[in-house]
């Protein structure tokens, strides 16, 4: 996941992981911080935002019970169970609950960036799909089987060009 920051603002685009060059809120006045380049990342969970904290704490339960559900799923499959299609439940759970929770990030936050968001998510959707339609015709002259999980990398690829377009038009 990528980690967008708006150095005027402080405001994340949608969550992510925290990098070497890790940035952090200092909190001053309660939950209102500003961005201040740190160290320590991990430190600065205790000095974000709210709303951010709120976020940053439901994609985590969200990220532990989907590695709970892979290694569940890889412990009871077996190949002769009747039940075995139902074992995929058990990741694809916590994934929806991680989309309510980004979908509950976008709507806490303000008009603007709900507007940046919103407009970096339609280019990344219609790009994804017009790069993977266009894609057929290269497979037909010879070009390798398209795999599923590639979709989702362009879809963040193209999710933090349109983000950055987006920003930049509205600056």
């Amino acid at each position: 996941m990528i980690v967008l920051i708006s150095y005027t603002t402080n405001q994340f685009l949608i969550g992510g992981f925290f990098s070497t060059t890790s940035f952090r809120l200092r909190a001053e006045n309660g939950c209102k911080g500003r961005l201040t380049y740190g160290k320590d990342a991990l430190h600065s969970l205790a000095h974000m935002k709210c709303a951010l904290k709120k976020y940053t704490l439901r994609m985590v339960l969200g990220l532990v019970g989907y590695i709970a559900g892979l290694f569940a799923l890889n412990y009871f499959y077996k190949e002769n169970l009747p039940h075995k299609y139902w074992l995929i439940l058990l990741p694809t759970l916590p994934m929806l609950y991680m989309v309510a929770s980004i979908l509950r990030h976008i709507t806490a936050m303000d008009e603007m960036w709900r507007k940046i968001v919103m407009e970096a998510m339609a280019f990344s959707g219609l790009a994804t799909g017009f790069t993977c339609f266009g894609y057929l015709f290269l497979r037909d002259m010879g070009a390798p089987e398209f795999r599923g999980e590639w979709a989702f990398y362009m879809m963040w690829g193209y999710y933090g060009i349109g983000a950055i377009f987006s920003r930049w038009r509205y600056k």
